[in-house]
């Protein structure tokens, strides 16, 4: 749920339970004045209504609550995900519209480590470049940094792709460093997962925010 509409929620109930509870008695019903309709005969269903007692002494209060909720939801429905939620990713065919080139070598990297581990250590994003860019260096991969991230099947994170978010600057100093002075890892470390693979680990790292989380990086 997400926080500020935890707040239009709680408006809803306060209005709610501002109502009075009291409504007309069948009696003091037929003893009113009568309903104008407006038409010389009353809708059965209509009058049911008012015979079964429910016709409310304050019908100020459920214009309250209707006016609520007419801010309410669609409220709910526009506001963005609050900080650590995980935005809604795209479809791999709704990023297929970008191209080599629409991004610098730099932003595709800051992009890459920050999908990828953001949320951990700057060895654990530098480790994730790296494999990037043995990747790029391998005969088995993509020759491009865009080619190695939108492979299909190797990275999820790339449905992120151009996202409107703000990247932190130090993530692009780290993208710089790995550019100017390449892979941190041998070269035949080509694995990035959150599960061993390939032939052994070169190293694994815990992640920042769980403790049952690892991310291995392993050989071919």
């Amino acid at each position: 749920m997400k926080l500020k509409f935890l707040s239009i929620l709680l408006l809803i109930v306060m209005s709610v339970s501002a109502m009075p509870q009291t409504v007309i008695s069948a009696e003091e019903s037929a003893a009113s004045e009568p309903v104008a309709t407006g038409f010389s005969e009353v809708d059965e269903e209509d009058a049911s209504v008012v015979r079964s007692g429910l016709e409310p002494k304050h019908p100020e209060a459920i214009q309250t609550l209707i006016d609520a909720l007419s801010v309410a939801v669609p409220y709910a429905v526009s506001i963005p995900s609050i900080e650590g939620e995980s935005p809604e990713p795209k479809s791999y065919e709704e990023v297929k519209h970008y191209k080599e080139g629409d991004f610098s070598d730099l932003d595709l990297m800051a992009q890459i480590i920050w999908w990828e581990n953001g949320m951990n250590s700057d060895r654990c994003m530098l480790l994730t470049g790296s494999v990037v860019l043995n990747r790029v260096a391998d005969k088995g991969f993509p020759d491009s940094i865009y080619g190695v991230w939108s492979d299909k099947g190797q990275y999820s994170t790339y449905k992120y792709i151009g996202k409107d978010e703000d990247i932190p600057d130090h993530v692009y100093d780290l993208a710089r460093e790995l550019l100017e002075h390449g892979s941190l890892a041998p070269a035949d470390v080509i694995y990035q997962a959150m599960f061993k693979q390939g032939s052994g680990v070169y190293e694994q790292i815990e992640s920042s925010y769980s403790k049952k989380d690892i991310e291995y990086f392993c050989y071919r």
